[in-house]
């Protein structure tokens, strides 16, 4: 029998063996309890060690705090205060029996814990523990005297870490780890400046008011232009997006329309086996190409091990942009940084949907419902035993949404794209078949997990608050919650305090990962896209790397 974790402040006697039969295998450990007349165990003649001789040979009494006690009539590893007083409880007069982090016995249990219940106040009250017939060696008391205060605090102690843990991997855990492998195996690929033929493939849907400075910024591209192909799919649109691009006919620009809507993936696997060059680059009518994105992007097929090039997206915060937009910031070099050390260490997860390239000869069509084609199309090509590498100085440029409620539509599109994945590509599952399968849960699958994580690390921490650490530690959640919630305002005196814009980000993104799993489950994620509105900057062309925010992301061209 083990009795651990009890606070008792009994009458009499805690114990006693009423059938005056011996029991061994007892241990009576980490409980707070009072000396009183006759111990915690006695006959009514006999008490301490005389009297746990006698009822329980060879038990194990440690870690006790027994107030009145002395170490000649219990073993030594226990704890002896002549007074209540002198226990360090928050106030045993008021009912508050949980010891301070100022008590002498604080963290002294064989566990590392405080001995005694992890409660406030007792329930109903025993005058003694019975051991009728108490002979089943694994019986076990926990919080007895006081049964609130046993298990329940431990099982709210490992939900706790264990969301903690999680959480931490996430966050700062997986890319600490990517960077760390990224230092010792790095695997370089070559780069050289080639010139094979490219086709850059822009998919539109009523882009008409700004597909002509689009088109513009591709014609500047410090590319040959008998080597370089552009090719504008229309996806159904229904204003002047086709009549806008055939006015670039003359010059080279190859005009797809197609009368119904289908979405992105039903252009691109018509698009891509005709194109005429050995690279395709795909791109969207918002935003805007540095003029030597594609030779940034080209430099590294020199390495025949590449299969597909990922540039990076660089945004610029609207002028009243929310929190939503201003978050980003911080958000999105974090995000940078783990396609920098994945690329390194081998591939990253996926690519930008803004500005990526593939070899042509690699492309496989793809299911026409696909959300994210452009962490499908990757994926497969690294399954083919290529690289997808991540290329910084191949560079587009757009603007992060202005209000919380964009960047929630954007989110939740990406998100239900990613529950999609994981649903139909089974062999992402596989650590034998996918040899990123360590960076394709970290980055995106635990991720997903996020929102379910977060409840269960307040909802423990709320459990466990009447402990110190966790009292502080559930005041810093509240106030990182309480930060978030001042993010969604949208006053202008809100908009400008950056110490609220992670907060609120972050939780932004577990909602946005709610709402993409239900329509993930519901089947309510359309494939098309709706146009965003606003134009992106107009063609930087030698941009100072401070004036635009680093991005990756999907739709408007951003990754999850």
């Amino acid at each position: 029998m083990l009795i651990d974790h009890n606070t008792a402040l009994q009458t009499g006697g805690l114990l006693s063996g009423g059938d005056h039969a011996p029991h061994t295998g007892f241990r009576f450990e980490n409980n707070i309890t009072l000396h009183n007349r006759h111990g915690i165990a006695g006959s009514g003649t006999s008490a301490g060690l005389p009297a746990l001789d006698r009822y329980f040979p060879a038990s194990v009494v440690r870690r006790n705090v027994i107030v009145g006690g002395s170490a000649s009539e219990y073993p030594r590893d226990n704890f002896f205060p002549p007074a209540l007083d002198d226990v360090g409880f928050a106030s045993h007069r008021d009912g508050r029996f949980h010891l301070t982090r100022h008590s002498p016995f604080s963290r002294a249990a064989t566990d590392g814990r405080d001995p005694g219940a992890d409660i406030d106040a007792p329930g109903p009250a025993a005058s003694s523990l019975a051991l009728l017939g108490a002979r089943d060696d694994t019986a076990r008391t926990r919080g007895a005297v006081l049964p609130a205060g046993g298990a329940a605090p431990e099982i709210g102690v490992v939900l706790f870490w264990l969301a903690f843990a999680l959480l931490g991997y996430v966050y700062l855990g997986y890319p600490l780890v990517a960077a760390l492998t990224a230092l010792v195996q790095s695997k370089p690929h070559h780069r050289a400046p080639i010139e094979p033929t490219v086709s850059v493939i822009v998919l539109a849907y009523n882009e008409g008011e700004r597909l002509a400075a689009r088109i513009e910024n591709l014609l500047a591209l410090d590319y040959p232009r008998d080597r370089l192909e552009i090719v504008v799919g229309s996806d159904g649109s229904t204003d002047d997006t086709v009549a806008c691009a055939r006015q670039y006919a003359q010059r080279g620009v190859n005009v797809r329309p197609f009368p119904v809507r289908r979405g992105k993936p039903a252009v691109i696997n018509e698009l891509v086996p005709s194109a005429r060059g050995e690279i395709v680059v795909f791109a969207d009518a918002r935003q805007r190409f540095d003029r030597g994105a594609v030779r940034a992007l080209v430099a590294n097929f020199a390495d025949r091990r590449v299969g597909a090039v990922s540039g990076e997206l660089m945004l610029r915060a609207h002028h009243d942009a929310a929190a939503a937009g201003h978050g980003t910031a911080f958000y999105w070099r974090y995000e940078k940084l783990i396609r920098l050390t994945e690329s390194r260490v081998d591939s990253t997860v996926g690519a930008t949907g803004a500005i990526y390239a593939i070899r042509r000869e690699l492309f496989e069509p793809v299911p026409a419902d696909t959300i994210l084609d452009d962490v499908l199309i990757p994926l497969r090509i690294v399954r083919r035993g290529y690289r997808v590498v991540f290329e910084p100085e191949a560079r587009a440029y757009d603007h992060t949404s202005t209000t919380a409620g964009q960047e929630l539509a954007r989110r939740a599109r990406t998100i239900a794209g990613t529950f999609q994945l994981f649903a139909r590509e089974r062999w992402l599952h596989n650590p034998l078949r996918n040899r990123l399968w360590l960076q394709t849960i970290s980055h995106k699958g635990l991720r997903l997990m996020l929102p379910a994580l977060h409840v269960l690390f307040f909802a423990a921490n709320v459990a466990l608050v009447q402990l110190a650490p966790y009292c502080w530690m559930l005041a810093a959640q509240s106030a990182f919650y309480a930060a978030a919630l001042v993010g969604c305002g949208r006053r202008p005196a809100q908009r400008h305090l950056r110490i609220v814009s992670v907060p609120h980000t972050i939780c932004l993104l577990s909602w946005a990962t709610i709402i993409g799993f239900a329509r993930m489950v519901t089947q309510t994620q359309p494939v098309t896209w709706e146009r965003a509105c606003g134009l992106a900057p107009a063609a930087p062309l030698n941009q100072p790397r401070g004036f635009a925010l680093p991005m990756d992301g999907n739709d408007g061209g951003r990754a999850n």
